[in-house]
Parts: C-alpha cells; sequence; structure tokens
C-alpha cells in the first residue's frame, strides 16, 4: 500500500538521456523505442523477473514464446538448496510446506522460520496456536531451536544450543544417522544408500565441531525418538553454503523417517512455470551478457544490481546490451542503470 501512493513513484515512461540520466518521455515514444530495440535484437531478447505467480508468468510466457525470447526467473534467495534436496529424497523439485502447528516437537537447525523462511506470518500464527496454554495445558509444542546468534525464532524456543555457524550440516547428518539407526529404513528403500549417503554422520564429532557439549546433542536425539510428531527444518538461506543441497536432502529425509511427512511436511506438486534460476544459470546469463548474445533484457519485479554480488559484474554486462528496459514502478538500482523505464503497476492497482 505504502508503494501505491509513493509520491516519489515514477509519474511516466522514462528514457536515458545524452548525459546518462534519466529523463521523462512519453508512452507513445517510449514504446516505439522499445520496440526498434527488440527488432534489432532478433530473437536474443532475455526477460529476467521474479516469480510473479500462474496468472502474469502465462502472460509472459505467452509474449516470450511469441517473440522468441527466452524468459529467466530471478529471485534473491530461492531456496534452490531445498528444491534441490526435496528433489533428491522425494523426486519432486519443489518447496516443502512446513507445518509448526501440528508437530509436538520442532528441531530447528536455524531457519528462522517465524521470521525470514518460507511463510512466516502462517507459521508464526500455526506456532501461537499450538502453543496457546488455552487449548494445551502443558504448554504444548516445544522448539530446540540451533544457530550461532539469538534471533526472532530462537528467543521463542524452550532451548537453544549456541551451535557454531557452519556447524550446521554435521548436526543435520548426526540426526539423521541416529534416526535411521534406531527406525531403520521404511519398507521398499534402499537401506544401504541410505547409510552409504549418512555414513559422515557423527553425533559427537558434530557436537565437536558445533562448539557444544555432546550431551547436548544426544539429548536432542532422544527426544526425537521419543516425541510423537517432530519436524525437523533446515537452515534457512542464511546459512547457504557448498554443501546447502546435501543439508536440505538429509533433514528432509529424517522427517520422512519420523513420519513427518504428511503430518507436518507436505510435498506439493513442482510448479507449473519455469523455476528461480540457480546462481549458476545467472553467471551464465552475465557471461552472454558480455559476449554479446542479448541484444535486449526486460526486468521486471527484481533489482538484479543491488541484489547480486558484485563478483558477477552484472551492472559492467549490463552495458553491454544495447536495449535495457526496466518495468520499476519507482527508482532503484536496476532502473537508473537501464536505457528505459516503463513503470508498471502495483499490486493495489
Amino acid at each position: 500500500l505504502g508503494r501505491t501512493y509513493l509520491p516519489d513513484r515514477y509519474p511516466q515512461p522514462m528514457v536515458s538521456g545524452s548525459g546518462g540520466s534519466l529523463e521523462p518521455t512519453n508512452w507513445d515514444d517510449a514504446m516505439a523505442q522499445v520496440g526498434a530495440g527488440l527488432a534489432a535484437a532478433n530473437g536474443r531478447t532475455v526477460i529476467l523477473g521474479g516469480n510473479v505467480g500462474p496468472s502474469l508468468g502465462g502472460v509472459i510466457d505467452g509474449f516470450a514464446a511469441a517473440s522468441g525470447a527466452k524468459r529467466v526467473v530471478y529471485e534473491p534467495f530461492a531456496h534452490e538448496a531445498l528444491r534441490a534436496g526435496t528433489a533428491a529424497v522425494f523426486g519432486v523439485a519443489s518447496l516443502p510446506i512446513f507445518d509448526p502447528g501440528k508437530a509436538d516437537l520442532i528441531i530447528d537447525l536455524g531457519s528462522d522460520f517465524l521470521s525470514t523462511g518460507l511463510s512466516p506470518t502462517e507459521n508464526a500464527r500455526q506456532y501461537a496456536d499450538a502453543r496457546s496454554v488455552k487449548t494445551h495445558k502443558s504448554g504444548g509444542t516445544r522448539m530446540i531451536s540451533f544457530g550461532p546468534r539469538l534471533n526472532f525464532t530462537t528467543t521463542s524456543a524452550d532451548k537453544w544450543i549456541a551451535a557454531r555457524a557452519g556447524s550446521e550440516p554435521g548436526i543435520a547428518f548426526a540426526l539423521a544417522k541416529a534416526v535411521l539407526e534406531a527406525k531403520g529404513a521404511p519398507a521398499g528403500v534402499d537401506a544401504t544408500a541410505l547409510q552409504g549417503f549418512l555414513a559422515d554422520g557423527d553425533v559427537s564429532k558434530a557436537a565437536s565441531d558445533a562448539g557444544i557439549a555432546a550431551s547436548d546433542l544426544a539429548e536432542v536425539v532422544e527426544a526425537l525418538l521419543h516425541a510423537e510428531n517432530p519436524l525437523i527444518l533446515p537452515p534457512g538461506v542464511a546459512y547457504t553454503g557448498s554443501n546447502a543441497t546435501s543439508t536440505a536432502a538429509a533433514v528432509m529425509l529424517t522427517n520422512a523417517l519420523v513420519g513427518a511427512i504428511g503430518n507436518s511436511v507436505a510435498i506439493p506438486p513442482a510448479p507449473a512455470g519455469p523455476s528461480p534460476a540457480t546462481l549458476k544459470e545467472i553467471q551464465a546469463l552475465v557471461a552472454d551478457m558480455k559476449a554479446g548474445k542479448v541484444g535486449a533484457l526486460l526486468i521486471h519485479d527484481s533489482n538484479p544490481v543491488y541484489s547480486l554480488p558484485a563478483e558477477i559484474g552484472f551492472s559492467e554486462a549490463l552495458e553491454k546490451v544495447s536495449t535495457v528496459v526496466s518495468f520499476a514502478s519507482l527508482a532503484d538500482e536496476t532502473a537508473d542503470s537501464a536505457g528505459f523505464v516503463l513503470p508498471d503497476h502495483t499490486t493495489m492497482e
């Protein structure tokens, strides 16, 4: 709502002037110049933007198909490790839906699900309902949270275990292996493959690497094994590293072993539209831009000049693209670097 009524919004299209700064123009002239730029690109057009849902996404896909353009969905925090880890365990490349309200014990491995998770508002309501003393005289759902610092989620936990940053993979594998050894592999699953994947899981080593007492981690294992409906939440994007996918896979595997799937965890079908691009795919796009393989770049619902790491060189690559169009409704770093700004409506309009 604030963005809709912000007085600093672009009131009309903008075009880069001779001095490089954006200057007002009218829609007819702007559309004519952009159209000429798209024609000159001759099929070398890329549409770079956020995940806008199936309705607008379908319109964009239709435009891309008709014009021969390539669509790249870009999200600064795409949760690609969780998506890939879920695919490795369940064969579905989608983001799981976690419902903390259905769990009696939550093991949080740095998800910060109450603040920056996949659905913080919904999860906060579910968690509050699950701990309401009006309906749960015993206090309801318990939570044990691992993490190097206090945040909104750890301060809401029954117990905070101050594990070192980067120790989440070791803890995830240790918990998964302990549960597998106690419960065994589900029917129809290759137990040897699971044991091989979790071979490095070790409670003592994980605790040592995390700088916590081995007894604390052992108590978490016991609590996990004795809970009726436990839920393990994977690390959030703030703790993403080179082994993030295997960590997410270990967490999702543990959820399957303890029976959380279909209860506090749902695995939805893979989305019909394109998946968010991985960092490697964004790097490939930047390389194409620098090589002159992109003649026109249409950017909507994102600000990659600001959100992408500087070392990727996106800003420098923009200079190699003849026609750069931003659809930002108000000024941002990417719009300032574009040749044209065709301001879009906000979601309230």
